[in-house]
């Protein structure tokens, strides 16, 4: 098998080993875990709640004011 020549996208890089993706990976070969992006969970409150508060609108607006329904 041929030796591998510097500079080759076998050889690791300075910055440290990639995974295949291009990410960091930690000592023993697992990607890096980097913590959850920033704000996804905030996102997603928001949204639960700008649904919560459109159903609780068309609850109180719309069904209670026509009442039960009678067959």
């Amino acid at each position: 098998m041929p030796a591998v020549e510097p500079g080759s996208p076998a050889e690791p890089e300075e910055d440290g080993p990639l995974d295949v993706q291009g990410g960091p990976l930690d000592a023993q070969g697992g990607p890096l875990d980097l913590g959850h992006p920033k704000g996804t969970l905030a996102i997603v409150a928001v949204y639960a709640l700008l649904f919560a508060l459109g159903w609780l609108a068309l609850y109180w607006w719309v069904f209670v004011p026509r009442g039960t329904p009678h067959p």
